[in-house]
């Protein structure tokens, strides 16, 4: 039985009391009626909350009710067929009303689940709908022909179109790759994919995009949704990403080349200073002249360093300064003449040059 429906218990307690009404009124009244047709009314009780085994049984009960109580006398010629119909008619009657039951149960309980599927439907929607107009993403979909049917904010944002002038357009107009997509209807394959292209904006300017896009089907149609990101920001921060690593390593390899560089520097000053101690290259002029050339420079420098800052005393770059007015021996034998070029190079250890004519005559 179903005791889910509660009034359930109520209705099988009034189709006895039913019964038993029927059987009482069958039995005391005299007269030569058959009450057995009363027996329907409860019958229809038990088969909106009974089962079939439970309406069976109930209509043989009513059946021999009907036929123990009967004022008419026992022939199996003429009973048993009217026991028969008694019974069919009465688990006919119970039979229809479980069916009839059960089905409008059926129907109340789809009608229930659409009505939670239709809320939950709609709700979901609505947060869908929520999350298409609030994502910072484009968000495009088209009908086979290219059309674009819905575009939220940040397409028209990314697109440079006024809002809610995309929707009737061309999306070969903006992104041409999604043109040439082919839809479910041209072939059986889906796409599900992403790709990288170039686009153009409304006011003409050039638009790099990853498109990530999908193929399906409807029932107007085959459609297409794609999620379209401007590339140029990633595009940016990496070209500047690899810009901050070449800078970096710039400065490494610079800082290590210049590390290497003083080393070296270093060293040559300490081989220097150990030829200049122990006299090994005292005889080689090129080395003779790079230690003479050493305090020249030295004097120079304090010299320039002593001068005053309005540079009044400063002589003109032209002037001639007493060395180059006097001429200087250089070692090995070598002079150096009034303007200060060589006057000559001795091609051998024991040949001196000769002066200029004119020049000064050589220190002793």
């Amino acid at each position: 039985m179903d005791f889910r429906n509660p009034q359930g218990p109520l209705r099988l307690a009034l189709a006895g009391f039913l019964i038993t009404i029927v059987a009482l009124v069958d039995w005391r009244v005299e007269a030569p009626i058959a009450f057995g047709f009363l027996y329907l009314f409860p019958i229809l009780l038990v088969g909106t909350v009974a089962r079939r085994w439970h309406v069976i049984a109930t209509a043989l009960l009513c059946m021999a009710l009907a036929d123990v109580f009967s004022p008419l006398p026992f022939s199996p010629g003429v009973s048993l067929p009217q026991d028969v119909l008694v019974f069919t008619s009465l688990a006919g009657t119970g039979l229809f009303a479980y069916e009839a039951t059960r089905s409008r149960q059926r129907e109340q309980e789809t009608l229930r689940r659409l009505e939670k599927e239709v809320d939950a439907r709609r709700e979901a929607e609505e947060q869908l709908e929520f999350l298409i107009e609030s994502s910072p993403v484009a968000i495009l979909t088209m009908a086979g022909d290219c059309l674009i049917g819905r575009a939220n904010p940040a397409a028209h944002r990314l697109l440079r179109v006024p809002a809610g002038q995309l929707a009737g357009r061309s999306i070969r107009r903006y992104i041409p790759a999604l043109g040439r997509v082919p839809f479910r209807d041209q072939t059986a394959q889906t796409f599900r994919t992403e790709m990288q292209c170039r686009g153009e904006r409304e006011n003409g300017e050039a638009l790099l995009a990853n498109v990530f896009f999908s193929t399906y089907n409807t029932a107007v149609g085959p459609r297409l949704a794609a999620l379209v990101v401007d590339a140029a920001e990633e595009l940016r921060d990496r070209e500047e990403t690899s810009l901050e690593q070449l800078m970096t390593g710039s400065r490494i390899l610079v800082g290590a080349v210049s590390h290497e560089v003083r080393n070296v520097c270093g060293a040559i000053g300490v081989i220097y200073e150990n030829l200049v101690r122990n006299g090994t290259l005292r005889d080689n002029r090129d080395f003779e002249a790079r230690g003479n050339a050493e305090p020249h420079r030295s004097a120079r420098t304090e010299a320039d360093g002593r001068k005053p800052a309005g540079g009044r005393d400063r002589p003109h770059r032209h002037a001639q300064r007493p060395a180059d007015r006097a001429g200087a021996v250089l070692p090995g034998g070598r002079y150096r003449g009034a303007l200060g070029h060589p006057a000559g190079i001795a091609a051998g250890v024991g040949r001196p040059a000769q002066p200029v004519a004119g020049a000064a005559e050589p220190d002793q």
